[in-house]
């Protein structure tokens, strides 16, 4: 799968795809292993995240996220682009204390799309700061799986998360962005 991926053969996903269904076929992995593996929950999720996501983006809802993301960011940081980083990396980690991690990058990202157009901002900071705003979910413990396994083993409330998470989630919306910034750059072209 890595030789062709680096052969330009195919897009990685497919190839791993082909590779898993040549295991089963030739009953090198036998196909109850495969399926007792495979945690259905998390793809539902994952594809309904993805699909929310489109149809945010095709209703036009991704437009009026976007122009209030932009309205608030510039509000906050007086006009400067960092203040729209900052909108999305609030945005993004709220959403993801409250839902799956992956199905806030899926909803997101389709507006923070827009925003980088609207604002002529680089993409690929956008981007990175919300995959990194994405998986900071400190506050609450169904934010993440591991938040949840921890939950389990002591006798954790909801407000021990708040009290600990919170801090720390302040911390990483001021610091995600700015570094992010800083070592990626903010303004430029929009490039897909």
């Amino acid at each position: 799968v890595i030789l062709f991926s680096l052969m330009e053969f195919g897009d990685l996903v497919f190839l791993g795809l082909a590779a898993v269904t040549c295991c089963v076929v030739f009953n090198v992995v036998h196909r109850e292993l495969v399926l007792q593996r495979l945690n259905l929950p998390i793809f539902l999720t994952i594809a309904g995240g993805l699909g929310v996501g489109q149809a945010i983006k095709a209703s036009g809802l991704a437009n009026a996220w976007a122009k209030m993301v932009v309205a608030a960011g510039h509000h906050v940081a007086m006009g400067h682009p960092i203040g729209v980083l900052m909108a999305l990396s609030f945005i993004t980690s709220l959403l993801s204390n409250l839902m799956s991690h992956t199905a806030t990058a899926a909803l997101m990202a389709p507006i923070a799309m827009k925003v980088c157009a609207a604002e002529s901002m680089k993409l690929k900071t956008a981007a990175i700061v919300l995959m990194l705003s994405a998986n900071a979910s400190f506050a609450t413990p169904f934010a993440t799986s591991a938040n949840i396994m921890i939950k389990g083993m002591g006798p954790y409330e909801f407000h021990d998360y708040f009290k600990f998470g919170a801090p720390l989630q302040l911390l990483f919306l001021f610091a995600i962005p700015a570094l992010c910034a800083l070592q990626f750059g903010v303004t430029a072209p929009f490039e897909v």
